[in-house]
């Protein structure tokens, strides 16, 4: 509809609801009256997305209706008033429904519930308003559970991620690639995620040679009081090749979520996430943990011998080993890219004993040798220290060492 916005809203009447839609440019209303889609509707109605021209909305859960609008606001020739109906009741309520313009059509995907049976479903509605199926493609899955999460359309295929589950099979994350007629590209889905433990926080990034996909593994600590909380990023590749192993964002020993990925140009992108890492607050019986938000910029770099897929190396303090130590123990690290690096080492009060690295780092994985000696030469004394590593003066991380005499 050009340059300005759409917005839409429900009014509800008594016992009616009516679905309109306006358009602002500038600040001013572009239509003299709101565009009224449906009127007067005994129906519970809730709106779902508007997609350069189409508008898509679910009635009392369960019913998805579309239509596209010219530029003044009107439906277009070929759609009924009210709306077309692309997936009727078949006592299945519809949640997760996402969608994305394709050569003047209108595709759809939307996850069907009813208990206790799931299934994924796509449908492409072309301009005319005619659809391709009859109640849209059935995503095949065995699984007990199923959830949709995301589509991709590159190069004549679209690129289609669920979750599964079943009770004796841990939740798996899948992919599959079709073609516009939804013929699958691959025999069996790909699997990107399987892990026996709980996973969440998903979050994906499309990159110049495939998908970028972010989570968190949940597990329990020993005592039952926080949980271990480690950030994770997989790549998939348009051709189907994975990472050999899933690259560690974060993996201390506290509570760690939020992941976000942030495009910054290119196949650059910011990470942010939360954790808790500088302890919590007790408070009776219960524990408090203090939040921070954290970044780092990561940069992807695809290696590609044959059939090996390996991960970057990323900005990222791995530890120190032994731990505890005496006399001296070895910290690793490793650099995305060249980058000027410090590493010091802090005692408990935060008073600096040793600036233990201050150079100019190629890309890759390094390590570095702390004897247990301050600046001025002596030996520290039994305890407990901190130390921090910055990457072109900002704070990749912080880790805690016990020296035992």
């Amino acid at each position: 509809m050009g340059d300005g916005l759409i917005t839409t809203w429900v009014e509800e009447t008594g016992t009616t609801n009516s679905l309109k839609v306006q358009k602002i440019v500038n600040g001013q209303f572009a239509w003299d009256e709101p565009s009224l889609i449906v009127s007067d509707s005994p129906d519970s109605l809730g709106v779902n997305a508007y997609r350069e021209g189409y508008l898509i909305w679910v009635c009392n859960r369960t019913d998805l209706y579309a239509t596209k609008l010219d530029p003044d606001g009107n439906m277009t020739n070929g759609w009924a008033e009210g709306g077309n109906l692309i997936a009727e009741t078949n006592g299945k309520n519809k949640y997760s429904i996402n969608s994305m313009r394709l050569n003047g059509d209108l595709v759809l995907a939307w996850e069907d519930y009813s208990m206790p049976s799931y299934s994924l479903r796509i449908q492409i509605v072309h301009n005319d308003s005619s659809t391709e199926w009859d109640y849209g493609y059935l995503v095949p899955g065995t699984g007990s559970y199923l959830s949709y999460l995301n589509m991709y359309y590159v190069d004549g295929y679209l690129y289609f991620i669920w979750k599964e589950s079943t009770s004796e099979v841990p939740t798996t994350l899948y992919m599959q690639k079709y073609d516009l007629a939804c013929n699958p590209f691959w025999d069996e889905p790909l699997t990107i995620i399987s892990a026996d433990i709980s996973w969440s926080d998903l979050r994906f990034a499309q990159t110049s040679v495939g998908f970028l996909i972010g989570y968190r593994l949940y597990t329990p600590d020993n005592e039952g009081f926080f949980p271990d909380d480690d950030l994770y990023l997989q790549h998939l590749n348009y051709d189907g090749t994975l990472w050999d192993e899933p690259m560690v964002i974060c993996d201390m020993d506290y509570i760690a979520s939020s992941l976000n990925i942030v495009p910054a140009g290119g196949n650059r992108f910011y990470l942010t996430w939360l954790d808790s890492r500088q302890g919590c607050e007790e408070m009776g019986f219960t524990y408090y943990p203090y939040y921070d938000v954290y970044a780092q910029l990561f940069d992807l770099e695809v290696v590609d011998n044959d059939n090996d897929s390996a991960a970057p190396c990323p900005f990222r303090l791995i530890g120190n080993s032994p731990n505890p130590f005496n006399p001296q123990t070895t910290i690793e690290y490793s650099l995305a890219t060249k980058s000027d690096v410090e590493i010091c080492i802090y005692n408990v009060r935060g008073q600096r004993v040793k600036k233990l690295l201050s150079e100019t780092i190629p890309q890759g994985h390094h390590k570095v040798v702390w004897d247990g000696c301050s600046d001025t030469g002596n030996d520290v004394a039994s305890g407990v220290y901190f130390y921090r590593m910055k990457v072109d003066g900002n704070t990749v991380g912080v880790r805690k060492m016990l020296l035992l005499k």
